[in-house]
């Protein structure tokens, strides 16, 4: 399906053929193409090519080629080599290619302002540098351009597509691509770049899996643009208030009265001088950034690898999508692609506009594709030869039975099958197995038509982009994403530890958290100790701790503790406030018992008379006791009785 070639000056050799019994194979190989970002591909290549001792590092142009569809996916030139030995004696290099559009960055622009220029006249200029700095095979030409905007920009000695990614692509928006027509290489700015496809994405098509969700977190409802900088001495910059009414902001009023309510921002466009021209600028911002906050993902097939379509995808073009189900009808954009030259079945697709996030990844282990490219002969027979080599080194013991009767090989490490440490391998039509305890087993791992893949235990190997589902209804399931859903998990001797400790559950249950938030539950302990199994609060000398037996408050600067049982609420001080033999200096009981002050009482009677010293009362900020102001009652008593019925 892709033809791999490497030219070299005028030399060009195929690295990777599509026929099945050429030698000239990759050992791996893959491409990327994204919009906006410079194309890439690596592969690796053993020295029995032909194209290894031609391959070199700036030089060697690549190319791959489809040979189904009859288009070029890829064009660059090789950037840097990675050796590499297995411990096999296997000798391979990596490689790494970029696209054309790489060619930019091995030239610098000078410092040097261009005065009120049209983007095209400006890129046109940049290009002239680029090609009076590098030789003819990396020189590059003004394409198509439909984006126009006449302003005053400043190289500043970066590279070309620095420059152009800075001055241009983040500011104005647009699409960028190089491509080779004739020999020469084309620079394309534009809105936007591909083209309607005739292949569609739809249910009971090539549509496997969607999901779609309304995200609105970036719309903008009211929008401040700033220009550039009024002077060197403050940071004020250049507002729309002159030519809006006094005013520095503009309104979305659709998006307002979609979502119904102000959500503000601000964008900075260093390059604007002019009011009139900030604000149209603002306002098509506004607009393209709230076009849609609709993301999809998905997955499809493509169909095109044999032959069920008539084209497959490409970075730029757009595809019409249906799910009737979901009431999807629309035109997606493919935006990424990875290419897996010697597996297609492996290459991944992100189709969706810029405003919109949509993945498609190619599950090309569907029926219908059942296309493989073969392996390199030599790597299988250099795979082979170690393999046989490792065997036959392990295997003096090794005996190997046929049984007509039963219809199975077994392939043994001792005549005695059913010896208790016999390894064996069974074979027949119904499956295979493998046993460490003889013929009768158990048999830990294992084949069947009827049952599948079985095994206590895999030691070695990766499996990539699966779902594990176990239970009748998935009771615990994961994800391609990783994401684990399960009714119920038991750890028996592990431990969990997530955010470096910010929250560790260790073998023991204990669980270490930095925070815990709790949104309408609730927490239920069950303790084994109604007097040791406890929550405990710290902050400098307070302490407060709860157990199913009490709680008590502890205030150490001032040698103090509040105790309370379901029975009696008691209150310490002194230095051995806190020990479990401190005597209470009150304490008050359920059965109405109390103790305040050395006084006792018991149902709700004093036992004890209360003497007049131990009452006190306050009056005008003043504290008297209540004894003494008895007496001297008395005695004014006393004085004026005499004084009326004593006297001479």
């Amino acid at each position: 399906m892709y033809r791999v070639t490497a030219r070299a000056g005028s030399q060009t050799v195929v690295l990777h053929d599509t026929d099945p019994d050429s030698p000239q194979k990759l050992l791996s190989g893959s491409f990327e193409d994204e919009i906006n970002v410079v194309p890439q591909m690596q592969f690796s290549i053993a020295p029995f090519n032909a194209g290894y001792s031609v391959l070199k590092s700036l030089t060697t142009e690549i190319e791959v080629y489809n040979t189904v569809t009859g288009k070029t996916e890829f064009e660059g030139y090789l950037r840097k080599p990675t050796g590499t030995m297995k411990k096999s004696g296997k000798i391979a290099v990596s490689w790494t290619a970029d696209g054309f559009m790489g060619y930019l960055l091995e030239s610098v622009q000078d410092y040097h302002t261009y005065e009120n220029m049209d983007v095209p006249d400006f890129l046109a200029a940049l290009f002239a540098a680029h090609n009076a700095m590098t030789e003819e095979r990396k020189h590059i030409f003004l394409g198509q351009c439909d984006i126009h905007d006449t302003s005053s920009r400043t190289t500043a000695y970066r590279s070309t597509l620095d420059e152009i990614r800075e001055l241009l692509v983040n500011r104005l928006g647009g699409e960028i691509r190089v491509r080779r027509v004739n020999g020469k290489l084309y620079f394309d700015y534009l809105r936007q770049y591909g083209s309607d496809s005739t292949t569609k994405i739809a249910l009971e098509k090539n549509l496997q899996e969607i999901e779609v969700t309304n995200d609105p977190t970036n719309i903008i409802t009211r929008l401040i643009p700033l220009g550039a900088q009024l002077n060197d001495e403050t940071a004020e910059r250049l507002t729309i208030a002159s030519v809006n009414g006094g005013c520095i902001w503009i309104d979305d009023a659709d998006a307002y009265a979609q979502y119904g309510t102000y959500q503000c921002a601000t964008h900075v466009w260093d390059d604007i001088t002019l009011p009139e021209n900030l604000i149209a600028r603002a306002r098509e911002y506004l607009q393209q950034n709230n076009v849609r906050k609709r993301h999809y993902k998905l997955t499809a097939l493509d169909l095109a690898l044999i032959g069920l379509d008539v084209d497959g995808f490409a970075v730029g073009d757009r595809y019409k999508t249906e799910n009737a189900l979901m009431g999807i009808d629309e035109w997606l954009r493919c935006v990424r692609r990875r290419v897996d030259i010697t597996d297609p079945r492996k290459s991944t697709l992100e189709i969706g506009d810029k405003t919109e996030t949509l993945t498609v990844k190619s599950n090309r282990t569907s029926s219908y594709v059942t296309y493989e490219i073969p392996k390199v002969e030599s790597d299988v027979l250099a795979k082979a030869h170690e393999r046989a080599t490792v065997m036959l080194g392990l295997g003096g013991n090794s005996c190997l039975e046929f049984n007509t009767d039963t219809g199975e090989v077994l392939i043994m490490n001792s005549r005695d099958k059913y010896g208790p440490n016999t390894r064996v391998w069974r074979y027949n039509a119904s499956g295979w197995g493998v046993s460490n305890t003889g013929y009768n087993g158990p048999y830990t791992m294992a084949a069947t038509f009827d049952s599948g893949f079985v095994a206590d235990f895999i030691t070695v190997g990766t499996l990539r982009s699966i779902e594990i589902i176990n239970g009748e209804n998935g009771e615990f399931t994961v994800d391609e994403d990783g994401n684990v859903t399960a009714s119920s998990i038991t750890i028996t001797g592990g431990s969990i530890n997530n955010g470096n400790g910010a929250f560790e559950v260790l073998p023991d249950g204990t669980v270490n958290a930095s925070a815990i938030n709790i949104t309408g539950g609730s927490i239920h302990i069950t303790t084994s100790s109604e007097s040791y199994d406890v929550i405990e609060l710290n902050c400098g000398g307070w302490s407060h701790s709860f157990s199913p037996l009490e709680w008590k408050l502890d205030n150490a600067s001032i040698q103090a503790r509040i105790r309370c049982q379901a029975g009696m609420l008691a209150f310490y001080s002194g230095a051995d406030y806190n020990s479990n033999n401190a005597v209470a200096t009150a304490w008050i009981s359920h059965t109405g018992a109390a103790k305040f002050n050395g006084l006792s009482a018991e149902t709700g009677t004093f036992t004890t008379s209360i003497s007049a010293p131990a009452i006190t009362y306050k009056r005008n900020d003043t504290w008297y006791d209540l004894e003494s102001s008895i007496n001297s009652i008395n005695n004014n008593i006393q004085t004026l009785w005499d004084a009326v019925f004593n006297s001479n």
